[in-house]
C-alpha cells in the first residue's frame, strides 16, 4: 500500500487556467525530483495537460 508523503501549494503569476495547470504539473515534478523520490502519482482533470505529458512532445513552463 502507498503512503501520502505530502501535498504542495504554490502561487504562480500566470494568465491562463491551462497553463497554471501545467505549471502545476511541471513544479510537481520538480519537487519529487528534488526529494529524490522514484515514483510519483498525479492526478488531473485537465484531459488536454494528461495529452501533453503522454505525447512525445516537448511541455514547457515559462513561469518556473
Amino acid at each position: 500500500m502507498r503512503e501520502f508523503i505530502g501535498g504542495f501549494s504554490v502561487c504562480l503569476d500566470v494568465q491562463t487556467a491551462l497553463v497554471t495547470k501545467l505549471d502545476g504539473v511541471i513544479y510537481a515534478i520538480k519537487s519529487v525530483q528534488k526529494m529524490g523520490l522514484t515514483s510519483l502519482w498525479l492526478e488531473c482533470d485537465s484531459t488536454l495537460v494528461c495529452v501533453g505529458f503522454t505525447l512525445s512532445t516537448t511541455v514547457s513552463s515559462h513561469a518556473l
